[in-house]
């Protein structure tokens, strides 16, 4: 995420995706108070991979001690910007990294999360709750009892703490890819026995290997609720919904010693991160898993169960 720095006070700014600087508070997102500065006086914009300094006042931007003026210029680390001709007007560029959704503290604002995939809090080996993004590009947090939309939100309190959303991605980098999620599907290879689960996605013909994980077998026991509710002609919106209780139970037997909701939490949150690790289009599988109070299903429309390469169960929308 990028960051400019004050050289006289050291204050760190974060930048939006489109940052604007200037003298009007109500479209500027960093208000600078100098009667030399514009009411809209630069932006600093993320686009095509870089993020640019575009000018667009009545006296200019110094970039570098080079005058620029309603032209655009490709920044560096390092690079100084003063907007007017006072000390406490000059900016530091100390990080370029592309614009990121995040969380921040309303009671530190120095506390923040970066939304750059799926997160948990407090932290990863207790996931209490999960940031991800929905195949519609929305960030959401789970809990165990249900799923809040950040962007209707905005704010969220948890462990006494409450935080706010900031939704800071550039538009022109959302890419539809609702034709890929439509032809993809979750394969799963079982060994003769069933003690060897394999997971595989299948994306428009191209197979990403997600390999043998303990949570495969979850997915498993998920994906075989849901094609025996399909047998029976359940209603989609019933579909394939599994007790907590009932799951903890399957899975204890399979792995022959005793799970809890914080081992089924912890899993829930590998099968996450690991799709949204698969970029750029991993969050468009994220909803796999669906969760609502006390219980859980397998949520992806398409799958397929091979047994020794044969195709044993299977069901495409």
């Amino acid at each position: 995420m990028a960051k400019i720095k004050n050289c006289q006070t050291n204050d760190t700014l974060l930048l939006y995706a489109q940052h604007v600087f200037g003298r009007n508070i109500n479209i500027c997102n960093t208000l600078i108070s100098n009667k030399d500065v514009s009411r809209s006086h630069a932006s600093i914009i993320w686009t095509n991979g870089e993020w640019l300094l575009h000018d667009h006042s009545r006296n200019g931007t110094l970039l570098n001690d080079q005058f620029i003026r309603k032209n655009s210029v490709g920044l560096k680390v390092g690079f100084k910007i003063r907007f007017g001709n006072i000390d406490n007007d000059e900016w530091e560029i100390i990080d370029l990294n592309p614009p990121t959704s995040y969380i921040q503290s309303k009671t530190v604002k120095e506390k923040l999360i970066v939304l750059d995939g799926c997160k948990a809090m407090p932290n990863e080996e207790q996931p209490d709750i999960l940031f991800y993004k929905t195949p519609d590009a929305t960030w959401v947090v789970e809990t165990k009892d249900k799923l809040i939309d950040l962007k209707e939100e905005k704010k969220f309190v948890y462990n006494n703490e409450e935080w706010i959303f900031i939704e800071n991605e550039a538009l022109q980098e959302t890419i539809d890819y609702g034709q890929a999620y439509e032809k993809s599907y979750f394969r799963f290879d079982l060994s003769s026995d069933e003690e060897d689960i394999v997971l595989s996605l299948n994306i428009q013909n191209q197979e990403y290997k997600l390999g043998k994980k303990s949570y495969n077998y979850i997915l498993l026991a998920l994906a075989r609720k849901k094609l025996e509710d399909l047998k029976n002609k359940i209603q989609n919106d019933k579909q394939g919904w599994v007790s907590i209780e009932e799951l903890e139970k399957d899975v204890s037997k399979e792995l022959c010693h005793e799970v809890d909701s914080y081992y089924l939490n912890l899993q829930i949150y590998r099968i996450r991160k690991q799709l949204m690790d698969l970029r750029p289009f991993g969050y468009i599988f994220s909803n796999v898993i669906e969760r609502k109070k006390g219980e859980i299903r397998f949520a992806f429309p398409n799958l397929k169960i091979f047994k020794h390469h044969n195709c044993i169960a299977e069901v495409m929308s």
